[in-house]
């Protein structure tokens, strides 16, 4: 069963939060550094990997952020809370 926003709060993996558009601004920095630095040529398919990871992992960070909440744990939190069917549809 996969677990509700509600589930996510209750157990504290998620807390509420307010974002600002500076956070959200600092967050899309973080993105656009990752996407050029994984682009770079020499760098190896690991690290490539590695660091588009993170730009997607910021993004889920802005779908929480912007939504109200944000993790008090992992980036599996952050991932797993971020497709979470009603957090989804709010922002579809």
């Amino acid at each position: 069963m996969k677990k509700r926003l509600e589930d996510w709060l209750a157990d504290g993996s998620l807390r509420r939060h307010e974002s600002s558009p500076a956070e959200v601004s600092g967050l899309l920095d973080l993105v656009r550094r990752d996407l050029a630095d994984a682009a770079v040529a020499d760098l190896s398919p690991d690290r490539a990997f590695a660091t588009a990871y993170n730009a997607v992992l910021q993004l889920a960070t802005i779908i929480l952020r912007v939504s109200g909440y944000r993790t008090a744990g992992t980036s599996l939190t952050t991932t797993q809370s971020a497709v979470s069917p009603r957090l989804s549809s709010k922002i579809s």
